[in-house]
C-alpha cells in the first residue's frame, strides 16, 4: 500500500536543491566546455601559422609548454610568430630546452638572439643555456659561453661609456 510521505514540504524543498544543483552543474559544464574550445583554438591558431599572439601570452604559453616538456611544439610555436618575439619570450624557450635535456637547441636559441636583427640577450639567457651545457657535461662550451658573455658586456660598457662622453662634452 502507498503510504504518504510525513513530511511534503521537505521531500520539495529537496527537489527544488537538487533542480538547483543540476542547473548549476549544467552551467559549469557549459562555462567549462567553452574555455576548452577556446584553448583549442588559441592551439589551432599557432598551428595554423596565424602568429601574432600578444607577447605576454606567447611567453606564457612558452613556459607552460616548457614545464610540460614539449619541446617540438615549443619550437614550432616561436617560429610560428609573425613577428620577433621578445627577449623574455625565447628565455622560456631557452628554459624550456633547459628542462628537456636540449643543449643543442638552447645555443642555437642564444646563437639566433646574438645575431644583429635578433632579439639580444640578457643575464637570464647566458646563465639558462650555461646550466642547460653543465647538465650536460659540456663543461668546456659552457666556459666558453662565459667568455662571450664577459665580451658581451665589456662591449656594452664601452657603448655606455662613449655615450656618456658624448653627452657631457660642452658645446
Amino acid at each position: 500500500v502507498n503510504e504518504l510521505p510525513l513530511h511534503p514540504q521537505k521531500k520539495s524543498a529537496r527537489a527544488r536543491n537538487g533542480r538547483r544543483q543540476d542547473q548549476k552543474r549544467l552551467r559549469l559544464g557549459a562555462k567549462r566546455k567553452r574555455d576548452l574550445e577556446r584553448r583549442k583554438a588559441r592551439v589551432l591558431r599557432f598551428q595554423s601559422g596565424d602568429g601574432g599572439f600578444e607577447e605576454r601570452h606567447l611567453t606564457a604559453r612558452l613556459y607552460e609548454l616548457g614545464k610540460r616538456r614539449q619541446l617540438n611544439q615549443l619550437l614550432t610555436e616561436l617560429w610560428a610568430q609573425k613577428k620577433l618575439p621578445s627577449v623574455a619570450s625565447f628565455n622560456a624557450a631557452v628554459a624550456g630546452c633547459v628542462r628537456c635535456g636540449a643543449a643543442e637547441e638552447a645555443l642555437d636559441l642564444l646563437e639566433r638572439m646574438e645575431m644583429e636583427n635578433g632579439s639580444g640577450t640578457n643575464q637570464e639567457t647566458y646563465s639558462m643555456v650555461i646550466k642547460a651545457l653543465g647538465a650536460g657535461d659540456r663543461i668546456d662550451e659552457a666556459w666558453m659561453v662565459v667568455e662571450r658573455w664577459e665580451e658581451r658586456q665589456k662591449q656594452n660598457l664601452r657603448v655606455q661609456t662613449r655615450y656618456m662622453m658624448m653627452t657631457r662634452l660642452p658645446q
